[in-house]
């Protein structure tokens, strides 16, 4: 009985695959002084993120100029509606989490117009968010953001 709970549990690991870096899980605050916006993205002038782990999915919480966004974005590899802002114009999005990435596909109409990919530093204090798309009047946007576990 105890090698067929073993062999399930050994199985469940195999086909649950690599979920997101614990180290996510938290707080973060944007540094400014070390980010590279985009002139095309909209004006920040402070933003926080909090990551909550919800069983094995992984929920971002985003505040900007202290405006908390309506909806959190559930890295579980579903489309999803997207009510953010962004000079993409997107309107659904297909997060993702795997190990010490985060993965973002962001859609308008059907296709990819941009992507967001946030990555742990090794020792998991930084957060390096780099947004890459094109805006509805095809200008090509590139956006880095260095966040601060706090």
């Amino acid at each position: 009985m105890r090698r067929l709970v073993f062999v399930a549990a050994l199985c469940a690991l195999a086909f649950a695959g690599p979920g997101p870096d614990n180290r996510f899980v938290g707080e973060w605050e944007l540094n400014l002084s070390k980010s590279k916006p985009d002139a095309k993205s909209p004006l920040i002038k402070a933003q926080t993120v909090k990551y909550v782990s919800d069983g094995p999915t992984l929920k971002g919480y985003l505040t900007t100029d202290g405006n908390p966004s309506a909806h959190p974005t559930v890295y579980d590899g579903q489309e999803h509606e997207y009510g953010g802002t962004s000079a993409m114009h997107a309107t659904h999005i297909i997060p993702t989490a795997k190990g010490r990435t985060l993965e973002t596909v962001f859609k308008r109409e059907g296709k990819q117009v941009g992507t967001r990919k946030n990555t742990l530093s090794d020792d998991g204090r930084t957060m390096t968010v780099t947004v890459e798309g094109t805006t509805p009047d095809g200008s090509k946007l590139l956006s880095v953001l260095v966040f601060k576990k706090q």
